[in-house]
């Protein structure tokens, strides 16, 4: 159904018309309206109404489907539609179906008409005025919240900014925890207490710092706003992915307050993420899911790219996270006493024990593992592909060698089939430059696979170290959760995906970074970890580096994308269960599809 002319779903009756015949009835709904059908619709038998109530130039420019129905047998047809008003200046499109046309006069039916006319005539003007006005106040907001500088561990700040702009859109915002250090709230469109059935858009306040100035073409926490993209740390990660759901959501609120809705929707909003989330989603999952009552979670993970596909290159590929590896951070330390002058350097020291056993370990070729996550990524991106890539890809056991081949020419890629191991830092105790230090320090960001334990993974690792004198120590780990299955909620965002991007891939995946999503995991909610903005290679690669931004339209289109959800979320029974889970094992190799290879 569209606002410009819904078809009818029952047979027409009016005479000389074929059945399915679209009606152009778009007007405005003033109340002179209201009163013509009052008087001549009010004692229609059988006279079925499907009504879009509070469609606002927000709405138009959404392309927003909600809809009402409405029966009328002997009623008065005003006494229904007024239910469903806000406001009699609201645009309203109607449809009858099932209904005599006769009943209505024909100078009623004209007069419609004309309006509709009138409508057609503004409607493209407004629906780019709307348009303008929305990618204005997203990019405004966006560049508000970034200009509030979050680094893990001072998110209290940008938390009130944005608890606030929750509260300007009329969202019931509920404050978890408060102190300087740890700021996590939700917002929802009705009370938590409630215990409405929860669709929980995930957002994380913190950043990671800005770094080194000088390397950023507009400063990390400027906002700036150039040549319709905003710039600043956390565009990406994941500020721009709030400022979707809170424009997205927020459009709802006046049908929340008009009508019973089976499913609440709320944006979680926690702290220290970028740390692991010890302050923020584990303390939602300690004490605050049973007010949550969440049914599904959405959170960051995968994008959307293009320029993936051989054969169609422009066709945009989202990715959706069902599972993620988990972090492992590890300090290395050798303390190693020996000669302490640089003129005279002993046969071994602390740091050369160090740089050994780096070298071995930073040069090694990760081992490409395949399980049933990975896997099915592989099938699924696979069945977009056509001819022989596509076959191989469908099978990636049996074509094993050639696939871990053209993995590793992808780091992206292969570090879903890898468990990595990465130096981010090398120290030693502060001396002369001609004075030997005897404690040499370095800090490795280790990914694991969901099936790696990690103390096979350690004693992997001191193998490869090869040095007796060098220590390791756990500084953090992450949790492990079971991937998620996908389940009904997953098929109402992708049709909503799918609307936006009208014929786009979709691939779930292995994520291989380490988010919250594990936390509500391991909780039993279904976590899709999804960002739906389409970003080329340069875009994703300035996360947690220099000159992130993000292109106002990925805003719109992804508020869009949301918008959809929810809506298509609205039409569902908070009862309807997920789809059963299917075996994943290796799929068998069907030979007829030989057929298809060039």
């Amino acid at each position: 159904m569209n606002i410009s002319g819904w078809s009818c779903s029952k047979k027409n009756i009016y005479p000389g018309k074929q059945e399915g015949k679209r009606l152009p009835l778009v007007c405005n709904l003033r109340n002179g309206v209201m009163q013509v059908i009052r008087r001549h619709a009010g004692n229609t038998p059988d006279c079925w109404f499907e009504v879009c109530p509070g469609i606002s130039i927000f709405d138009i420019a959404m392309k927003t489907r909600a809809s009402y129905d409405f029966r009328i047998s002997g009623g008065r047809a005003a006494d229904c539609i007024e239910k469903s008003l806000d406001k009699a200046e609201h645009w309203f499109a109607v449809s009858l179906a099932g209904a005599s046309f006769p009943f209505i006069r024909p100078a009623v039916l004209g007069w419609i008409i004309l309006m509709s006319l009138s409508v057609v005539q503004l409607r493209s003007q407004e629906m780019v005025s709307a348009s303008d006005t929305l990618a204005s106040e997203a990019a405004r907001l966006l560049s508000e919240y970034i200009q509030v500088s979050s680094v893990t561990g001072t998110e209290r700040e940008a938390g009130e900014y944005i608890s606030d702009k929750c509260r300007e859109k009329g969202l019931h915002v509920e404050i978890f925890t408060d102190s300087i250090d740890c700021y996590n709230f939700a917002a929802s469109l009705y009370p938590l207490e409630l215990q409405k059935p929860n669709a929980v858009f995930l957002s994380h306040i913190d950043v990671v710092s800005g770094g080194t100035d000088s390397l950023w073409t507009y400063p990390p926490f400027s906002g700036a706003v150039v040549s319709d993209t905003v710039w600043g740390r956390g565009t990406i990660d994941m500020k721009g992915a709030a400022i979707m759901y809170l424009m997205a959501t927020s459009s709802f609120v006046g049908r929340a307050s008009m009508e019973d809705l089976p499913f609440n929707v709320t944006l979680l909003f926690v702290s220290g993420e970028e740390t692991y989330g010890e302050r923020g989603a584990e303390i939602i999952c300690d004490y605050f899911m049973p007010s949550l009552n969440a049914v599904v979670m959405l959170g960051e993970g995968g994008i959307g790219t293009a320029e993936l596909l051989s054969d169609e290159p422009d066709k945009p590929v989202f990715f959706i996270s069902l599972s993620e590896k988990r972090a492992l951070w590890l300090e290395l330390e050798v303390n190693y006493q020996a000669s302490g002058h640089g003129a005279v350097p002993p046969s071994d020291y602390a740091t050369r024990m160090m740089i050994h056993g780096l070298y071995d370990l930073t040069r090694r070729e990760p081992e490409i593992t395949f399980n049933n996550d990975n896997k099915g990524m592989l099938r699924a991106y696979g069945e977009l592909e056509k001819g022989l890539k596509g076959f191989i890809l469908r099978h990636p056991v049996f074509f094993r060698p050639l696939v871990a081949s053209g993995l590793r020419k992808n780091p992206l890629m292969a570090s879903a089939f890898t468990n990595t191991s990465t130096l981010t830092h090398l120290a030693s105790e502060e001396t002369a430059i001609n004075q030997i230090p005897h404690r040499v320090k370095a800090c490795l960001d280790c990914r694991l696979l969901p099936e790696t334990e990690t103390g096979r993974f350690l004693d992997n690792l001191a193998a490869t170290l090869g040095h007796d004198e060098v220590s390791v120590r756990i500084v953090s780990e992450t949790r492990n959760a079971p991937p998620t299955v996908p389940d009904h909620f997953y098929d109402i965002f992708t049709e909503s995906l799918e609307e936006v991007y009208p014929g786009c891939g979709i691939v779930p995946f292995l994520f291989p970074a380490t988010t919250d999503n594990n936390y509500f995991r391991n909780q039993g909610v279904p976590v899709y970890g999804i960002i739906p903005a389409v970003l080329d290679q340069r875009l994703m690669e300035t996360i947690h580096t220099h000159n992130e931004r993000l292109p106002v339209e990925a805003l719109l289109k992804g508020t869009e994308v949301y918008r959809g959800f929810i809506d298509r979320l609205f039409m569902k029974s908070p009862e309807e269960e997920p789809l059963p889970e299917t075996e994943a094992g290796d799929a068998p190799i069907d030979v007829s599809e030989l057929q298809d290879i060039p």
